[in-house]
């Protein structure tokens, strides 16, 4: 035997081989000492090194990894942390506390600052360095001033939020062989319109003949509003306005013309000019009234062929409003109001100033060159801090108006009621009649109010004699009739009206 290692697979006999009770594989041993020499284990053993040193090596990177994430955490969410496929923070993400750099422990519903995630991390360290604001000034110049990131929410289409019913409706006609310049001035309109919330309807086509569609359009949406079954549903005021009209300051809302509360018995707003009523501009509340009214002024022309009807359908609504029957439900507000014509073309009281709603050119010649002139003065001054806002002396002037129509109107029912006590008055014998009087002061005030509210002066007076006459019918013996009738103004006063 060789003293060579060998290998031996069989059970060893005699001396140090008595201590193998069986043989192993892979054991060797050298017989000139005797002495035994186990190779398998030293294997094992190197085995077991290398395993600890790769477990060992595991764990370093794996703590590296942790450190790094915790810092990430601690100070920030590096990008697609913590958001959803749309790219906004999603809480529901997040784990349910983290804190923050000064140690304060949030929700899942506080995001991580975006804005310190550039900052390094120490992956040596139990954390992020805490830089000064210098050096991490220096080293990151988008520090000095960070830009909040814009708020994205999630919310439903805007189409989804109920929008508020609309009370007005602006109604206008425009039909024939196109003309750009009317289609702009209607255009104007419309955007007018959609500035306040109004609904807008113009009519592109002929239903009846010539300005005799005007009328047709209104009681149609007259008959189409008062259909409705819930009057919560309908449209409260139509407001009719011709296709030579520019508005001018598009800020003024036309509820500002409206009558207040007081004064729900009005049925229609309109004004005069030189030529008497213009139908070009008007207001008109949704009532069943109103629909005699369109009814009695389509069918005029029919009824009264004799009649003249030299403004057509303007003639026949200046004709029945002026009928007892509707003093009571017409107005004849200022016609700088809504219906104010060009400088130099009428009245001073009607001439459009700065500030105002809008120029009518009803009756100009060279209608068309003066749209032009109007609608470029309309864009123009469509920035302008007068033609942008609405006037306070405009508003002023409007709620003086209603007021002394109203106490003028409440005037009138006092002397109702004292007449009806009365009653009725009697037959002229030549004698004083105080009730007979207080009759027709009434009469000839609702006639002004009606049809003349800007006659201030005759309204005045007016309301003198119907106060007086209320006070002789109550029988109070202190007055006596007045020795000279007092002179009333003829003619249209100007009202003073804000500039």
């Amino acid at each position: 035997m060789t003293p060579r290692q060998r290998t031996h697979s069989r059970r060893s006999v005699g001396g140090d081989d008595d201590l193998l009770q069986w043989g192993l594989p892979g054991v060797t041993y050298k017989t000139e000492s005797s002495r035994l020499n186990f190779p398998w284990p030293r294997a094992m053993g190197r085995r077991v090194r290398d395993v600890s040193l790769i477990l060992l090596l595991v764990c370093f990177l794996g703590l590296l990894v942790q450190r790094s994430t915790s810092a990430h955490l601690h100070i920030g969410h590096p990008p697609g942390l913590f958001k959803n496929p749309l790219g906004h923070y999603n809480p529901k993400h997040a784990e349910d506390s983290i804190s923050l750099s000064d140690g304060t422990p949030t929700t899942p519903d506080t995001p991580p600052d975006p804005y310190a995630a550039n900052i390094p991390i120490d992956p040596f360290t139990a954390g992020p360095p805490q830089p000064t604001l210098e050096s991490a000034t220096a080293s990151h110049p988008a520090l000095e001033s960070p830009t909040p990131p814009e708020l994205k929410l999630d919310l439903e289409p805007e189409a989804d939020f109920p929008k508020p019913k609309p009370t007005i409706e602006k109604l206008s006609m425009l039909f024939g062989d196109y003309d750009p310049v009317y289609d702009e001035a209607v255009e104007l309109s419309i955007q007018h319109a959609e500035r306040h919330g109004y609904s807008s309807t113009v009519l592109r086509h002929e239903i009846l003949d010539y300005m005799w569609n005007k009328p047709a359009l209104v009681m149609h949406r007259l008959l189409g509003e008062l259909m409705k079954p819930n009057a919560a549903d309908r449209i409260e005021w139509f407001w009719w306005f011709d296709s030579d009209t520019v508005v001018l300051n598009p800020s003024i809302p036309l509820e500002m013309f409206h009558p207040p509360p007081a004064l729900d018995d009005i049925t229609i707003l309109v004004a005069n000019d030189f030529n008497g009523l213009n139908f070009g501009a008007f207001g008109l509340r949704v009532c069943p009234e109103a629909v005699t009214m369109m009814a009695a002024i389509i069918a005029y022309r029919f009824y009264r062929p004799d009649a003249s009807m030299t403004y057509h359908e303007q003639s026949a609504m200046s004709a029945i409003l002026g009928e007892e029957m509707f003093w009571d439900s017409v107005i004849f507000v200022p016609q700088r109001w809504f219906n104010a014509y060009r400088p130099h073309a009428t009245q001073p009281t009607a001439e459009v100033r700065s500030g105002d709603f809008l120029v009518h050119l009803a009756g100009v010649g060279g209608r068309e060159g003066a749209l032009k002139d109007w609608l470029q003065y309309a864009r123009l001054t469509a920035n302008d801090t007068i033609s942008s806002t609405v006037s306070p002396e405009l508003e002023s002037a409007v709620h003086m108006f209603y007021d002394r129509f109203a106490e003028a109107r409440g005037l009138i029912m006092e002397a109702e009621v004292a007449l009806d006590n009365l009653g009725t008055p009697g037959e002229a014998d030549g004698t004083y009649d105080p009730a007979r009087e207080l009759a027709s002061d009434v009469v000839e005030l609702r006639r002004l109010l009606s049809q003349d509210p800007e006659n201030t002066d005759a309204i005045r007076l007016t309301v003198e004699d119907v106060g007086r006459g209320v006070e002789r019918v109550n029988h109070r013996p202190d007055l006596n009739p007045p020795a000279v009738e007092t002179p009333r103004p003829q003619g249209s006063v100007p009202m003073p009206v804000a500039a």
